[in-house]
């Protein structure tokens, strides 16, 4: 995993000094708006120790903080600067930052990559509107306890919460379909987990090694894939003592018989890894399988492992 190679800090670059408050002419739009995807960056500007990137389709975002303006502990974020709205925080923007809290306007839409990555933040609540984290947000805020999602997210990437040793209880609100891979990997003390009836895909490694103890969840019936050792390193997993550990929408999640041929239940819909560095040779009756993960046979001596209907 990429994320066992990278554990040194990134450059906290954003804490640029010596920046005074500029008085800069308002931006001047162009007379055709275009779309988000094709939107352009028209200027930039300091105003009261951030930076802030003007955008052709009259929003802004915050792309940097000057701490020497900004001494205190809990930054509030205004909601718009020359009265054109705050809607992104842009990547990297807190990266390394010692700010406890941040508090983010009610109209942000989109956070960046890495924007809070190895930060101080202890508190964290997303407005409502924002709909799209980038990979990394959150990755490695070691003092991060306590965390409240808002509303309009779908999918939390990759490496969203990874590493973060104070979290111990994530809500995923309805709406929710996707947890990407990593997302709450090597988080020792998440013990409670709410997840959403809407998640449709939990991603390889999601929950690696979190939970000190246990880790308590349920996972919804609409759930129609695991990746790979997405619950290893967890008692969660270890606790399951059923033959075939049967999760989500027929998800096989783990094997713990000890026979070298194994008939699929028919109720199997999907292989996670439950059969990787087992004793198992082969497996038969997967005429229902409709997906594998990656990886699902590795350390095996299966050499004609099974493969999806195509029904």
């Amino acid at each position: 995993m990429k994320k066992f190679l990278a554990f040194f800090y990134l450059a906290a670059a954003l804490l640029f000094s010596g920046c005074t408050v500029v008085e800069s002419p308002e931006p001047t739009w162009p007379e055709e708006i275009v779309s988000y995807e094709e939107r352009t960056q028209i200027d930039y500007q300091d105003i009261s120790g951030f930076g802030v990137a003007f955008f052709s389709d009259h929003t802004c975002a915050v792309s940097e903080v000057n701490v020497e303006l900004h001494p205190e502990r809990t930054l509030v974020i205004p909601s718009s600067f020359d009265e054109v709205p705050v809607t992104e925080i842009s990547e990297n923007c807190f990266s390394g930052s010692e700010f406890e809290e941040i508090v983010l306007p009610e109209g942000l839409e989109r956070i960046g990559a890495n924007a809070f990555q190895r930060s101080g933040i202890r508190r964290l609540t997303l407005p409502d509107r924002v709909a799209e984290i980038g990979e990394d947000a959150f990755d490695n805020c070691l003092q991060l306890q306590t965390v409240t999602l808002g509303k309009g997210l779908r999918v939390l990437p990759t490496g969203s919460f990874y590493s973060c040793l104070e979290l111990t209880e994530i809500n995923l609100p309805e709406g929710v379909e996707e947890i990407g891979e990593e997302a709450f990997a090597a988080c020792p003390k998440l013990k409670k987990v709410t997840l959403p009836s809407t998640l449709k895909v939990i991603g390889a490694y999601a929950f690696w090694h979190s939970g000190a103890e246990d880790l308590r969840f349920t996972i919804p019936d609409g759930v129609e894939e695991i990746g790979c050792s997405a619950f290893a390193g967890t008692a969660w997993l270890t606790a399951q003592t059923e033959e075939f550990v049967i999760v989500g929408n027929g998800i096989l999640l783990a094997y713990r018989g000890t026979a070298e041929r194994v008939a699929l239940p028919p109720e199997v819909l999907y292989l996670s890894d439950a059969f990787a560095g087992t004793a198992v040779k082969e497996i038969t009756s997967f005429e229902n399988l409709r997906g594998i993960c990656e990886n699902a046979f590795e350390e095996t001596q299966i050499t004609n492992p099974p493969r999806v209907s195509e029904s």
